[in-house]
């Protein structure tokens, strides 16, 4: 038995690869995910987001400098609980990771629930006929907890079928899903402005029942509200006020540093921060490359004036529904391209697998702060002591 655990202090299995930690936090960064959902709603500033992409991915490296340092000093399951703890206190340290690592899952569940249906529901369920299940999903408050609970099933499903099939999975959906963003950028690069204008009206309306001139009546409720150009601002004050809330997608390459204990080689400073910063870097690259691709033929003004025309209404600021009834998924956008149902449904299923490789984040890094709790014999003190007084 002894042979079996690489640290007694924990009795975690060391099951994961420096290459299955980047691709987590690869996935922990998502850019189909976290990435474009942020961007659709970064509709009001003036600040260029290709801008604010470089100068974030600048300051985020210094984080993973500091996180390579800390996992490499103590890599340890449980990450910031364990490093909080031993140098705060015990108490300090609970209560941090409590709120951080617990509590946050409160907002990142219906969070991982809503990306959920648009990325993978709506698209799909919408090229395959079911019109009315689609709509349901995208438009009613049923539709957003019924989302929610599925992803709940999934990720749970995922989380019990531990780390090493749980990398299998990251493995084939990062694969899957490069493939399919190349399809969608090859789709983009290859399209033209008015293809794509004709094939929004003409998909819209077959798949999602649209009223026609869906293109113009997009561009007419949106455009009073859509000023983020995709360049310009500078590095000045417009920028800056974009990185807050730039940073809810990719501010998040540290969040498998409490796996850490399970990685083979985590020891290496080197290779904790080529794996969190290639994964930093690759996103912010793919990223550009992908909002160049989409201004080249959706037409930036047109992709920051649908997200303004979504959720403004979403958000309760206008009682103007969209003209577009799903929200603007730049990968259905480049489906829209082509009208044939079958390559429609393989780029949409292909770019799916960004949600699938991402959703078990949502679970697993907080496992291991429990976990770590309990080997402190925190959690399970206070049941003992209850159990003892009751005898």
């Amino acid at each position: 038995m002894s042979s079996l655990f690489v640290r007694k202090a924990t009795g975690m299995v060391r099951s994961w690869s420096v290459f299955d930690a980047f691709v987590y936090a690869f996935f922990s960064i998502n850019l189909i995910t976290l990435g474009l959902y942020s961007f659709s709603q970064m509709y009001y500033f003036e600040g260029g987001m290709v801008n604010a992409l470089i100068v974030s991915a600048v300051f985020i490296f210094f984080e993973v400098i500091v996180y390579a340092s800390m996992i490499a000093i103590m890599p340890r399951s449980g990450g910031d609980y364990v490093w909080q703890s031993r140098i705060l206190g015990g108490a300090v340290g609970f209560i941090l990771a409590v709120t951080g690592w617990w509590f946050i899952l409160w907002l990142w569940v219906p969070l991982y629930g809503d990306m959920f249906r648009h990325i993978v529901l709506v698209p799909i369920l919408g090229i395959l006929g079911a019109q009315n299940l689609a709509l349901w999903f995208a438009e009613t408050q049923n539709g957003v907890f019924a989302s929610a609970l599925i992803t709940l099933a999934i990720v749970s499903g995922f989380i019990t079928l531990g780390m090493k099939t749980y990398a299998r999975i990251q493995k084939f959906s990062f694969y899957g899903g490069m493939i399919g963003l190349a399809l969608v950028i090859i789709l983009f690069l290859t399209g033209s402005h008015e293809a794509f204008k004709a094939g929004l009206d003409a998909n819209a309306t077959a798949l999602f029942g649209a009223a026609p001139g869906v293109y113009d009546a997009t561009v007419e409720i949106g455009a009073a509200s859509a000023t983020t150009p995709l360049v310009g601002g500078g590095i000045g004050l417009g920028v800056f006020l974009v990185l807050p809330y730039l940073v809810f997608f990719n501010l998040w390459p540290n969040w498998g540093a409490t796996l850490y204990g399970e990685v083979r080689g985590a020891t290496d400073f080197k290779r904790n921060v080529a794996g969190m910063g290639w994964a930093l870097g690759v996103t912010t690259l793919l990223g550009i490359g992908l909002l160049f691709a989409i201004a080249k033929t959706v037409g930036w003004d047109f992709y920051v004036q649908s997200g303004a025309a979504w959720w403004n209404y979403a958000w309760g600021y206008t009682d103007v529904a969209p003209a577009l009834p799903v929200w603007p998924y730049p990968a259905l956008l480049a489906a829209f391209l082509t009208s044939n149902r079958l390559i429609q449904l393989i780029v949409v299923g292909l770019m799916s697998l960004w949600w699938f490789g991402w959703c078990g984040t949502v679970f697993l890094s907080s496992t291991r702060v429990i976990f770590a709790t309990a080997f402190d014999r925190l959690l399970p003190e206070i049941g003992r002591a209850s159990c003892r007084e009751r005898v």
